[in-house]
């Protein structure tokens, strides 16, 4: 007798269990390999334009399929340790460097500097709104997490940091002066040290 699984009834359940009867079907995967092919990231930009640019109301509602869609996938990063061990070290491998290798890093990375200095506009702004913002949201986070459970996922980040930091720094040292370049055109250094000692205490000392 199998194990007694209370599962939601909706459309991850519905998919599921279509995938399930269809996911040996020669045509079906066809289907699927096709579909991959014919996706645009290019056109990425205009879908954005359209939603943001559109029925304000259809927008929230894009807006609400978040929290399911992180829900979602949350319950696949729980499960997929355990379904990984189903694959060899090098299959993994192999897997992965397919994937890494389609994906536009480049762009990827611009994408996430354009963000992240949106956000240093933002602070420069009205810095004790973004302050406080981010300080809700990451009380509000951690809040929510049951602190052993946060200190074991904070032990292991770390542990895997400490394990790739030669890798790191062998891969950064790659293009040093490009590095460093980018780095002394971004960073204020005053706004920098101003940072490092109010996050230490130091600032009213100096004062």
């Amino acid at each position: 007798m199998g194990e007694d699984i209370e599962l939601e009834r909706g459309i991850i359940d519905a998919m599921s269990r279509v995938l399930t009867e269809l996911i040996d079907t020669p045509l079906v995967k066809s289907i699927v390999r096709l579909t991959v092919n014919d996706i645009d990231p290019k056109s990425a930009s205009k879908l954005l334009k359209a939603f943001v640019w559109g029925d304000i109301e259809f927008l929230v509602n894009i807006l609400g399929f978040i929290p399911p869609l992180v829900n979602t996938v949350a319950e696949i990063l729980n499960d997929l340790p355990d379904e990984l061990q189903h694959f060899s070290p090098k299959m993994i491998d192999g897997l992965v460097s397919q994937v890494i290798g389609d994906i536009e890093i480049k762009r990827l990375a611009e994408g996430v500097n354009g963000l992240v200095q949106y956000l240093s506009s933002l602070i420069e702004d009205d810095p004790k709104f973004v302050s406080d913002l981010i300080s809700n949201l990451l009380s509000d986070l951690l809040s929510a997490i049951d602190d052993k459970v946060l200190g074991k996922m904070m032990g292991n980040l770390l542990g895997v940091v400490i394990l790739m930091i030669p890798e790191l720094i062998g891969i950064l040292l790659t293009d040093l002066s490009g590095l460093l370049s980018g780095l002394l055109e971004s960073v204020k250094i005053g706004d920098l040290l101003s940072g490092l000692f109010k996050s230490v205490g130091i600032g009213g000392l100096l004062r």
